[in-house]
């Protein structure tokens, strides 16, 4: 596992071992329900044997369970989509492995990420239902599959977040395509054609970039952070947006970045 994942995976551990206990004390002795969405899941594992981020967050609510926060009548969700269909016959394989209680619904879907996420919020809204709360963590490896508009209909939605890598050096790389349906696919990403005018304006385009994507995140969200991820020449990656209405949230978070970056709480090289 390279290192920017296993920064990315101890990001995702330290807030979901945050996340659960507080969802899951919320209800009260309560009937409820919490939704985990892994937006582009993997096959499970990585080359070396390490787990994915699939496993990563059902252990922390195992974990949670086995003290006690995690009562069985909070029904966890477990939706892991993945467009490749060997990855999602694999994670399904990988995860079927696993002796979770009763209360977990694990489901590993086979689709794309807008596809799949739009048509379940498509199901909600027609029977005018509303969103249990929700992480999402959307991962891609590019930068198209992500439209703004259906991580604005997630925020919508009360106790829902999302965390979102923009891989700002394809992007950044990619402007400028000659070939128009691959530009296309960065007003769809961004929610604005906005993006379009950046490689005309002067000034750092990474950096423009980024804070055009935060404005917008800050639209549907009232606390939006980031974390940046540099290679080995410190070149500036991608980074890692999360998005959230609610301060706990947003406090929490900023503790999984400091855990990561001592020095900065913002960035991993």
């Amino acid at each position: 596992m390279v290192p920017h994942t296993a920064a990315k995976h101890e990001l995702l551990k330290t807030y979901l071992d945050r996340w659960f206990p507080i969802l899951g004390l919320d209800f009260r002795g309560q009937p409820g329900r919490i939704n985990y969405i892994d937006g582009f899941a993997g096959p499970g594992e990585y080359d070396r044997g390490e787990i994915g981020s699939p496993q990563i967050a059902i252990q922390s609510a195992l974990a949670h369970v086995q003290s006690g926060n995690l009562l069985p009548n909070v029904e966890i969700n477990f939706i892991f989509v993945e467009s490749k269909p060997e990855f999602a016959r694999n994670l399904a394989e990988k995860l079927s492995q696993l002796q979770v209680p009763s209360h977990f619904k694990v489901k590993v879907i086979q689709g794309e990420f807008a596809d799949v996420v739009g048509s379940i919020l498509d199901d909600i809204q027609a029977r005018g239902g509303a969103l249990a709360p929700t992480f999402a963590f959307v991962d891609p490896f590019g930068f198209s599959g992500i439209p703004f508009e259906l991580m604005q209909r997630i925020l919508s939605h009360r106790k829902c977040e999302v965390y979102i890598n923009i891989m700002v050096e394809f992007i950044n790389r990619f402007l400028q395509h000659p070939d128009e349906d691959v530009v296309a696919h960065f007003p769809r990403t961004f929610g604005t054609d906005e993006v379009l005018e950046i490689p005309l304006q002067a000034g750092d385009r990474v950096r423009a970039i980024l804070e055009l994507y935060k404005r917008q995140l800050s639209l549907p969200a009232k606390y939006v952070g980031r974390f940046d991820m540099h290679g080995r020449k410190d070149q500036h990656t991608y980074s890692l947006f999360f998005a959230s209405n609610h301060p706990r949230g947003f406090q929490k978070m900023k503790e999984a970045h400091w855990k990561v970056d001592k020095a900065n709480g913002g960035k991993f090289s």
